[in-house]
């Protein structure tokens, strides 16, 4: 179960599973990490071995974890596997101390066009079965994010789209921090009339600062471009296709049909 009798998260895994799947994906891959694996590295190092796996979500908002995660990425891509993650503060678990200076001023330090870290730190899920609005951290809205991209396609951004899942946003905050918070390179959540929505699908690079590092969908788009170009090499050149004067021709063929 998610919840515990009192209404408090008991299954970190099972609650963001939940929420990715709100969200629209149908497929997930979920690791359960041994308590005493204070660095999750073997959970890591399992996942390593699943390379269909596209986006990661650590459900913790343990810095040195999700630095982990970051470094996990980057190591999957020096081996043609391109995934990305998406990151959240747990608010609750700071005491609801979290100031956006701290937030943007973590964002700014990744500054990853492969990482996302969404803002604020503290949501509201209402739990039907006790009838209660449990506070929970941003973690949980990064496995929301995660699910919505899943449910689109590559190049589909989530901005202005609704996140599904979540009663309220407990820091409600100004357009002139949510302004602040976005170039810092965080992916602001906002609740406007009622509706929790994306307010820019953006990514973590700040430097350099354009539409190829800074939108979100980018990445994702062109990471996707380079799987295809991988497996078509992989299932219909290598090997198969015999070296002559009409090689360059038929490669071109394949790659035109992506």
């Amino acid at each position: 179960p998610a919840f515990d009798q009192f209404g408090n998260v008991s299954s970190q895994l099972s609650f963001g599973a939940k929420l990715a799947m709100i969200n629209g994906a149908n497929t997930i891959v979920g690791l359960a990490v041994n308590p005493l694996d204070t660095t999750w590295g073997t959970a890591f190092q399992n996942l390593s071995n699943d390379t269909s796996t596209t986006m990661v979500v650590p459900l913790s908002g343990n810095a040195s974890i999700q630095q982990a995660a970051i470094a996990h990425c980057a190591s999957m891509k020096n081996q043609n596997v391109f995934r990305t993650t998406i990151l959240g503060t747990d608010g609750i678990a700071a005491g609801g101390n979290v100031t956006p200076a701290q937030l943007q001023a973590t964002a700014l330090a990744i500054n990853n066009p492969a990482v996302q870290y969404v803002s604020p730190t503290m949501f509201r899920y209402y739990n039907a079965a006790l009838g209660v609005e449990v506070p929970v951290g941003a973690q949980f809205a990064a496995a929301a994010l995660s699910g919505m991209h899943a449910a689109r396609g590559a190049a589909d951004s989530l901005t202005r789209q609704q996140v599904a899942g979540f009663s309220s946003i407990v820091e409600l905050q100004g357009n002139t921090t949510m302004n602040a918070n976005a170039q810092a390179g965080l992916t602001v959540v906002e609740q406007k009339a009622g509706t929790i929505r994306v307010r820019h699908d953006v990514s973590t690079a700040t430097s350099p600062r354009n539409v190829n590092t800074r939108e979100f969908p980018v990445l994702l788009q062109t990471n996707n471009m380079i799987r295809n170009v991988i497996e078509v090499f992989d299932n219909q050149v290598i090997g198969i296709m015999k070296s002559n004067t009409q090689s360059l021709i038929a490669i071109q063929s394949l790659m035109n049909s992506l």
